[in-house]
């Protein structure tokens, strides 16, 4: 908790110490050293009285922000003891949250950990407890991988129609090449090599645009928000249309962060610069097919 303290510290003075989010605190406008209110259900469930409300007076010692929006507006810390005679537990404990170094382990961990204490207990990962948010973000991980196949395939045949396009131009010095002595696979062997070093060019500077971008991303929303948030409050001010409101490209309250992590995959990026290079050799096969096909004499005569 330390590492995501933003005022305060760690060491509470006094049983009522709680630190709270600091998206909590600026959307209730809490200050250090202020006195808040918790009402909680408190105890087990009775047929009779219903859940009882626990409530307490605490005093905000400090303030967190973790990146993570949910836990920022929604987490509040305080002693065990002091979360104990709250919620009215006695000695015990409603969970215990485990972090491990590796969450590609999570099942595996998971499992054992169920292993150990029996099943009597439940053991439940981050993903389990937050199935709709991952599904979400596996499928729009698939969405972009297609878009990105798609767009990649577009651009092959785009390269296509500009290599059919060089051998009209190029029919006099094919012609020539050929009356020269040149074979078919030659023919085809230079135009495949141009559709090669198309792929292979666009390859690397879109592989150094991209890195470029992502290792700037938040960079670049942050500016691309200011400039439309500037531009729509002048033209607003100048037209008297009334207040405008800053718009935000990714909202906190939708997805759930204050920051846009990135995370570069080697394979990735390797296997998506491999393919486009690939399919643009395999566009280039098609033209200069034609292009070994074209017969020397017509195409010296007409040109």
């Amino acid at each position: 908790m330390k590492k995501f303290l933003v005022d305060g510290d760690t060491g509470f003075k006094g049983p009522r110490d709680v630190l709270i989010g600091a998206e909590m605190a600026f959307n209730y406008n809490i200050n250090r050293g202020d006195w808040i209110e918790l009402i909680v259900p408190r105890g087990r469930l009775s047929a009779t009285t219903g859940v009882s409300p626990g409530i307490g007076s605490y005093r905000v010692a400090g303030f967190f922000k973790t990146g993570y929006y949910d836990f920022d507006t929604r987490l509040i810390v305080m002693p065990l003891a002091s979360s104990q005679r709250l919620f009215d537990l006695g000695d015990i404990v409603w969970g215990l949250g485990v972090k491990i170094a590796d969450i590609y382990r999570l099942d595996l961990v998971s499992a054992r950990i169920q292993s150990a204490i029996g099943f009597q207990y439940q053991t439940m990962t981050a993903e389990q407890r937050n199935q709709n948010l991952f599904y979400a973000l596996k499928l729009e991980k698939l969405i972009m991988t297609v878009i990105l196949f798609l767009v990649i395939v577009a651009s092959g045949f785009t390269i296509m129609g500009t290599l059919v396009m060089v051998v009209m131009e190029k029919r006099k010095a094919v012609g020539i090449l050929k009356s020269m002595g040149a074979r078919p696979v030659s023919i085809m062997t230079i135009f495949v090599l141009e559709g090669f070093l198309i792929g292979l060019i666009g390859s690397v500077l879109g592989v150094l645009f991209g890195l470029a971008a992502s290792l700037n991303l938040e960079a670049i929303v942050r500016w691309i928000e200011a400039a439309i948030n500037n531009t729509m409050s002048f033209i607003y001010a100048k037209l008297d249309l009334g207040i405008f409101f800053n718009v935000s490209l990714v909202p906190k309250s939708v997805y759930y962060i204050d920051t846009i992590p990135t995370e570069i995959s080697p394979e990735f990026t390797a296997l998506i610069a491999i393919f486009a290079v690939f399919l643009s050799t395999v566009a280039a096969i098609f033209p200069s097919w034609q292009a070994s096909r074209l017969r020397p004499v017509e195409t010296i005569r007409y040109e």
